[in-house]
């Protein structure tokens, strides 16, 4: 299950690599979350929480790359630059949504497998 994960995150790493070559960056895609956290297993609850983190990295990767592009405007035409910081300031709301819809699935699971009280 580690080496899977590992692999998971190395896959989405290197899928970057080639953005850094021709001065573009593409936006990590978003997780596929569960849309109702009270029915899914614990299992499910931590396969999507390491989505949530391997596209959290993932983001962190693709703001680089912007950032790249973004402090040194010289080497790039103005619709470039305009662009990439655009994206940039769209990948905190889009992360953010993310977060928000995992922290979702989480409570509702919590809800759903609390132990009554006595």
């Amino acid at each position: 299950m580690l080496k899977s994960k590992l692999l998971a995150i190395a896959f989405v790493f290197a899928s970057f690599t080639p953005a850094f070559a021709d001065s573009t960056c593409q936006a990590p895609k978003a997780p596929s979350l569960p849309p109702n956290g009270a029915v899914i297993t614990y299992e499910q609850l931590n396969a999507a929480a390491d989505q949530v983190k391997i596209y959290s990295q993932a983001n962190m990767v693709y703001k680089q790359c912007l950032d790249k592009v973004i402090t040194k405007p010289e080497n790039f035409s103005r619709e470039q630059w305009r662009s990439a910081l655009q994206a940039y300031n769209q990948s905190v709301p889009a992360e953010k949504d993310v977060w928000t819809r995992y922290e979702q699935v989480s409570s509702d699971w919590i809800s759903a497998n609390q132990s009554p009280k006595n």
